[in-house]
């Protein structure tokens, strides 16, 4: 297991979190350093099944009326219960963002099934972070070509 640093509850304090190899049958991991809020820490995540086809899909989200432009995007997307990815940050929340952050969550969720030549609707966007901030493209974009080549069994 590798030591990585995570943030703990609502501060930014680093605490150690043992990380073991992400090993499920089917489906490919990776993470990158994208820059996104902070440098030098694994901040974009995609995970996805290996099968073009994708795979059964279902999620469990908040109750909260004031719920994050991810969190809408998940629920219209799961009603088909398909998913092939799901394409995951931290730092920015994409929380509080009105219209302009559900643009950009299904932005996000387009970068990454253009990459992966897959339908945008069976990409899946999760977000954790600062709440109220946008979350910027251009990490997304950038980075995406290392994400894809990241992928692997143990990622």
């Amino acid at each position: 297991m590798t030591p990585v640093p995570a943030e703990a509850a609502k501060n930014t304090k680093n605490v150690t979190v043992s990380r073991g190899p992400f090993e499920v049958a089917g489906f490919l991991a990776g993470a990158v350093e994208s820059g996104m809020r902070y440098s030098g820490r694994l901040d974009l995540a995609l995970i996805c099944a290996q099968d073009p086809a994708g795979c059964a899909a279902s999620g469990v989200f908040t109750r909260n009326f004031f719920c994050a432009a991810p969190v809408e995007l998940c629920r219209e997307r799961l009603e088909k219960h398909r998913a092939r990815a799901i394409l995951a940050n931290a730092g920015i929340a994409n929380a509080c963002t009105g219209g302009e952050g559900k643009i950009r969550a299904i932005e996000m969720a387009r970068i990454a099934s253009d990459a992966l030549g897959c339908p945008a609707d069976s990409v899946l966007v999760s977000s954790t972070g600062v709440i109220g901030m946008q979350v910027d493209l251009d990490p997304v974009a950038r980075c995406m070509p290392r994400l894809i080549h990241s992928l692997r069994p143990d990622g």
